[in-house]
């Protein structure tokens, strides 16, 4: 099956490259709960559930959790690498090394979109996203929680990712997780993943297509259950002179695409689809 997240133009360095996803993270869903005294309002408490919940989330806004390299972020980056000038390809190539990829992302990718993508790529990640404590101004509650985000590269068990979690939280956290779902990885060697490369070359001769791992999660989970060998390809090509970051509109601010872009997509998706059923890959 052909699903979202693949086949989008990457412009690095003056290179053009369309990532084809093959594999995503898996998701970890979870609630961590802090208690604290209660008491009143006009009465502070150092040791409050909701100032335990504020430092620790300030750390974990600061903390990057180990990284991980998979082998489909390897073969990413590697593609990469073997594309642009020297100096940046040896530099980008040595970030699947885990020593020194922190630093490479810290002080040499410039794009704060680039650099969140690639550090979500390389590590598990926790994103905290809903907060919950008391419900009046003037009391100061026994509890307060955050719901987490968390998403587990390929090879990565929940049972790791809580407990890199709870390095960074602390003990005192009490994790609940109320939803879970696996990475999944399908492999490159199909006749359907040459065809996408082939079709796209077509459109594009500057194209390099490369295996891809997206950060976050889609049908495919529920097809792979099924036994289905699943590829991000919803093709759409981004003008390399423009000042636009499909990572960093994802689900982001005035999120959109180029019309062009999409009409070159479409194009690319009907000779996909009606070659590859029609059995015209060759």
């Amino acid at each position: 099956m052909l699903g979202e997240v693949g086949g989008f133009s990457l412009n690095l360095f003056g290179k053009t490259f369309y990532p084809i996803q093959v594999a995503e993270k898996g998701s970890v869903w979870l609630r961590a709960t802090y208690t604290g005294e209660p008491g009143h309002g006009s009465m502070p408490k150092p040791n409050s559930a909701v100032l335990k919940l504020a430092k620790a989330l300030t750390k974990l806004g600061k903390t990057r959790l180990p990284m991980h390299p998979t082998e489909a972020v390897r073969g990413f980056v590697d593609g990469l690498a073997k594309e642009l000038p020297p100096i940046q390809g040896k530099v980008l190539g040595r970030l699947t090394t885990p020593q020194v990829a922190g630093l490479i992302l810290d002080y040499l990718v410039k794009d704060d979109g680039q650099r969140n993508a690639f550090a979500a790529m390389l590590s598990n990640t926790a994103s905290p996203t809903i907060l919950h404590g008391g419900n009046k101004v003037n009391v100061i509650p026994g509890r307060a929680s955050v719901a987490i985000d968390g998403r587990t590269l390929p090879g990565q068990t929940e049972a790791a990712f809580l407990k890199e979690l709870r390095v960074v939280l602390g003990e005192e956290a009490q994790f609940e997780v109320f939803h879970r779902a696996d990475p999944i990885v399908t492999p490159t060697d199909t006749p359907l993943f040459a065809h996408l490369g082939k079709v796209l070359r077509r459109h594009d001769p500057t194209a390099t297509p490369l295996p891809y791992l997206t950060v976050g999660f889609t049908d495919a989970k529920a097809y792979a259950a099924l036994g289905t060998k699943s590829y991000g390809f919803s093709p759409v090509r981004f003008d390399p002179t423009a000042d636009l970051s499909f990572s960093r509109m994802y689900h982001g601010r005035d999120e959109r695409i180029p019309l062009d872009g999409l009409a070159w997509g479409l194009t690319v998706l009907y000779e996909v689809v009606s070659e590859f059923a029609g059995g015209k890959t060759l």
